[in-house]
């Protein structure tokens, strides 16, 4: 069975915030940023949404700049305005 990109970038969200603070740079490098892309502009849950641009930002801005363009359509005003991207 092949894994969606939203169950990937769901797995990667949750493995990144079980980190202690001082280590998730380390797993920066392994930041599936497709599948991360996608789940910024499709996901259900708002801060999904925007958990996944701030790490795009943070680990893939210069491969996401198109992302941040089309979350500024986002239809929720929180995602759209987030500082965090």
């Amino acid at each position: 069975m092949t894994r969606t990109d939203l169950e990937i970038a769901t797995d990667f969200v949750h493995r990144w915030g079980a980190l202690s603070k001082e280590r998730p740079g380390r797993l920066g490098k392994q930041i599936p940023v497709a599948a991360v892309q996608i789940t910024a502009l499709s996901y259900p849950d708002l801060a999904m949404r925007r958990f996944c641009l701030f790490l795009l930002d943070y680990y893939a801005s210069d491969l996401s700049s198109d992302i941040f363009r089309s979350a500024r359509r986002d239809p929720v005003a929180s995602v759209r305005e987030s500082d965090q991207c």
